[in-house]
């Protein structure tokens, strides 16, 4: 079975793409910057379709979220021809939600001062 669960914060703001048949599928990328108290990783993530769009609407620099995924490895021959490994997510939730909430509250105006 591959399936792999990770924690960690965004390191920069999704990139996402539309490509496919008549470019109507979302690939969103991003890197996950996963802590372990002694050392942190930098795992590529890749999500499509509705989980791209999801990315795309709801996440950015900086949050915190945890996703379930699947390992996907490869070898492309650039200037360096290195190996890699990115994880191909099923399932994002975002941990940041009051944060969320305070923005909505923001926009929507509804401030009490006493």
């Amino acid at each position: 079975m591959n399936n792999v669960t990770l924690s960690g914060r965004l390191t920069k703001e999704p990139d996402v793409r539309y490509g496919g048949e008549n470019n109507s599928v979302a690939i969103a990328r991003f890197t996950l910057a996963v802590d372990d108290y002694k050392s942190t990783d930098f795992i590529n993530i890749r999500a499509l379709g509705k989980t791209a769009e999801w990315v795309e609407k709801w996440l950015q620099k900086g949050n915190k979220v945890e996703l379930t995924g699947k390992i996907k490895t490869g070898h492309y021959t650039g200037r360096a021809g290195k190996d890699f490994l990115k994880i191909e997510t099923k399932e994002i939730q975002r941990f940041e939600r009051r944060q969320r909430i305070w923005r909505f509250l923001i926009r929507q105006s509804i401030f009490y001062r006493h």
